[in-house]
């Protein structure tokens, strides 16, 4: 029959209990980075979504006319870069 582990928590449950509970913070640290992460994911996703209905709504005031003068042109051409 294999003795009971004895440790320097005194009985063999306080030392199943420590077994226990290191791995139980384990989880529990990772667990709260995993909460900081989202927590930084749904910041980043409220700022993108602000900025694109910040452009929708600017965007969508803007009146787009034709080159030769019909209407009130805003922007018609967006210039293209050469190399």
């Amino acid at each position: 029959m294999p003795r009971p582990e004895v440790t320097q928590a005194g009985s063999p449950e306080e030392a199943r209990e420590a077994r226990v509970r290191l791995p139980q913070l384990k989880l529990d640290e990772l667990l709260e980075e995993l909460q900081a992460r989202l927590d930084a994911a749904r910041g980043t996703r409220d700022r993108v979504h602000s900025r694109l209905e910040a452009v929708l709504s600017v965007g969508g005031e803007l009146e787009l006319g034709s080159p030769d003068g019909g209407g009130s042109t805003v922007v018609w051409r967006v210039p293209v870069p050469t190399e």
